[in-house]
């Protein structure tokens, strides 16, 4: 310990103990190198990747490093391809700036083959359409000039993937049956084969061909029975099970993600483990389990997180809220609603904005805190598109009534309710008609106006007897007596 200092470090945004030489480190690990010492690193590097990676991505390089100290060469492996996936992307770009500028270069092809197809994964998933097109377009004049048959092939994938999330169904299909073509000519590419054979399922899966999806991937486990393509093999048929909404099919479903999951962190494709644990946490959600769902959904934010997949690790966040909510943990829910509205408004995720500053007036209103509500509620009404989606302007504007009833802004509440029926009415939604103009013809009696009372609680009173709601009926009718 004399030799060593505590030291600011950068990339782990901490402070930690480092020896004042690096000399002296290696001297004492070149003399520690039987098992035990191997096996004392190895649980060093997995304390870090279980309690430590989620503060960072430095800490997962950290723990990538003792691994190799430990010659624990798989979960080196295995963390290596988490941290490829989870790299600043603009690190790829500006590589490939710097091939273009300096042309005249000899530039490796190794190295302007991986910039390329790390570039055209990552724009075919993400970032603007336009530009991903002509990323791709020069990735395949490249891999055609070089006669790279399976660069070729892994970007026509990649521009597969581009197509499908522009909902270009027919070419994503063409793309990708010609990147399989390639493959099949090319000797050891069973594995590619799969995968590929699986990206043609996705494309049948958003089709909406559950059929033709399910025979891609028996072909893909038939071609190449390896985890990354059983992964994802799981995968697509936990997403046709979940497009049922019986309770079988969410059971079956949930059984399909966990195992996809487990395969994709086996495997080390740690996106697709993300993915396969938001959706296991989704299905929970969807089948009425908030408990189970929390605690999945919790570890795949904290994974969301040190991937750096901030869009993602929204999408947790917003899930987790919904699940501590249905279990009444309503600290815990606010603190998850507005984890999400922080990384929403980072991201500039305009079209999120207003469901999360919702969720999270929402999650106060439970807390007894209306005054905080009606803030929230009135912002998040100020980022509503012209032409919101009904039910949720629906919800947002009954619950800005509530909230300024509460903290006696009664005639803003009225007027808030008021508009409240319009979206009501758009959503047939009878119940919710019944009760607002319950409550506004309160609200009318309150100020003396009887007339509006008395119209207001026969509106109310007409769908309570078309529904034969013989409760509310009941009330109504005693309100319409102490107006006489």
């Amino acid at each position: 310990y004399t030799e060593g200092e505590p030291k600011r470090s950068k990339p782990l945004d901490s402070w930690i103990y480092r020896f004042r030489r690096a000399i002296y480190r290696e001297s004492i690990l070149s003399q520690r190198t039987e098992e035990k010492d191997k096996k004392a690193a190895a649980n060093v590097g997995q304390f870090m990747e279980r309690n430590l990676s989620q503060m960072g991505y430095g800490y997962l390089v950290k723990a990538m490093r003792v691994y190799n100290t430990a010659t624990a060469y798989q979960r080196c492996s295995v963390i290596r391809n988490m941290l490829l996936n989870a790299s600043k992307p603009q690190y790829w770009a500006y590589a490939r700036d710097i091939f273009n500028v300096y042309s005249d270069h000899d530039w490796p092809d190794a190295m302007v083959q991986v910039t390329l197809l790390q570039l055209c994964e990552r724009m075919s998933k993400s970032g603007n359409p336009e530009e991903g097109e002509r990323l791709i377009q020069e990735g395949l004049q490249w891999a055609r000039s070089k006669e790279d048959k399976i660069t070729r092939a892994a970007i026509l994938s990649s521009g597969a993937d581009l197509d499908r999330r522009r909902q270009d169904v027919l070419r994503a299909r063409e793309r990708a049956q010609e990147a399989l073509n390639i493959y099949r000519s090319v000797e050891n590419s069973e594995a590619q084969q799969g995968m590929t054979l699986n990206k043609l399922a996705l494309i049948e899966l958003q089709d909406k061909k559950y059929n033709a999806a399910m025979d891609k991937i028996r072909e893909a486990e038939k071609t190449a029975a390896i985890p990354p393509v059983q992964a994802m093999c799981r995968f697509i048929e936990g997403s046709i099970q979940a497009q049922g909404r019986k309770k079988e099919n969410f059971e079956k479903a949930a059984t399909f993600f966990h195992e996809s999951n487990r395969l994709a962190g086996q495997s080390g494709n740690a996106m697709l483990a993300l993915e396969s644990g938001m959706k296991l946490g989704e299905v929970l959600l969807n089948s009425q389990q908030p408990a189970k769902a929390a605690d999945v959904i919790q570890q795949v934010a904290m994974m969301a997180n040190r991937l750096q997949a901030p869009v993602q690790e929204r999408l947790c966040h917003a899930m987790l809220a919904q699940a501590q909510g249905g279990l009444k943990n309503f600290e815990s829910a606010l603190k998850a609603s507005q984890r999400a509205l922080k990384i929403t408004q980072d991201l500039k995720l305009t079209g999120l904005e207003a469901f999360d500053t919702f969720q999270v007036g929402r999650f106060n209103m439970e807390l007894k805190n209306p005054t905080e509500a009606v803030a929230l509620f009135k912002h998040a009404r100020s980022k509503l598109p012209a032409q919101a989606n009904p039910n949720f302007l629906k919800e947002l504007l009954f619950s800005l009534a509530g909230a300024q009833i509460q903290i006696g802004e009664l005639r803003s509440g009225e007027e808030t309710l008021r508009e409240a029926l319009s979206p009501a009415k758009m959503t047939n939604d009878q119940q919710r008609l019944m009760a607002a103009h319950f409550e506004i013809a309160r609200l009318a009696k309150n100020r003396g106006d009887k007339k509006d009372a008395k119209t207001q609680f026969n509106l109310a009173l007409a769908i309570a007897e078309k529904s034969k709601n013989a409760e509310f009926r009941r009330r109504i009718k005693d309100e319409l007596k102490q107006l006489r």
